[in-house]
């Protein structure tokens, strides 16, 4: 078994919020350069969306790992998010946020995938994100053919 990974001996732990209105992603990045965090968990995130893109995966036996992404998905309602969580790294230099979520729309309802920008925020979002001070960047993987975050410093 193969893993990786590193042990941050200190924790700082950013605490925030998205007013109405914010692109979900563009907020936390926003947030994340106003506080100069550049690596990190997000372990914590709720609130509500007035709209969201998102996808998910489903099976394509074509692929290495056996999935593919489907085409990305537009709720045009209000949903409120009950939970997600995410990794912040550096993909070739820049912040990239990869955040998963769980829904629940007008109708009680339940979604959950990958979140895009693209998500907008309806009365607020709030969220905590674990620090990390180096070690998370993203980079294509050939075993699985996506590009993934990797661990170490």
């Amino acid at each position: 078994m193969k893993v990786e990974g590193f042990i941050q001996e200190s924790g700082r732990v950013l605490y925030g919020r998205l007013a109405p209105g914010s692109d979900l992603l563009l907020g936390i990045d926003a947030l994340c350069e106003e506080f100069g965090v550049s690596c990190g968990s997000i372990v914590g995130c709720m609130g509500s969306l007035s709209s969201t893109t998102y996808t998910y995966v489903r099976p394509d036996p074509e692929h290495p790992v056996g999935i593919k992404y489907v085409d990305v998905m537009k709720l045009e309602t209000p949903a409120e998010l009950i939970s997600a969580q995410g990794t912040i790294g550096v993909n070739q230099g820049n912040r990239d946020i990869h955040l998963h979520g769980v829904l629940s729309d007008a109708d009680g309802n339940f979604i959950a995938g990958h979140l895009l920008p693209g998500c907008t925020v309806c009365a607020t979002v709030e969220l905590s994100i674990l620090v990390a001070e180096t070690g998370i960047e993203r980079k294509f993987d050939e075993q699985t053919q996506f590009c993934i975050f990797r661990y170490g410093k």
